[in-house]
């Protein structure tokens, strides 16, 4: 898994790349941790991501209910039809928004 992070004063864009499972949901549940506080607005690429299992989903939403409480969001954004398909299933395509 690569993980690129970019911070632009409250907005954060975080690129995926490779499979969001059990052995990297750690590493990104890290990544997602080490956004400061100011950030209200998270972006979550997925154009490399091909795979997401529920801990990758488990990740998103811990982001998605800290962000909200804190009066952002978080959106999702180039995921493919594989992953678009588990977002439509599991109902996190109505969680989170994915474009």
């Amino acid at each position: 898994m690569k993980i690129t992070t970019n911070i632009d004063e409250s907005h954060c864009t975080i690129t995926l790349d490779g499979k969001l499972d059990t052995s990297t949901a750690s590493f990104v549940q890290e990544k997602f941790d080490e956004i400061p506080a100011n950030v209200s607005h998270i972006t979550v690429d997925m154009e490399q991501l091909n795979y997401i299992c529920s801990s990758g989903l488990r990740v998103l939403l811990k982001e998605t209910k800290l962000m909200n409480n804190r009066g952002g969001d978080v959106e999702v954004i180039n995921a493919n039809e594989d992953i678009r398909e588990v977002f439509k299933i599991t109902g996190f395509n109505k969680i989170l928004c994915v474009r």
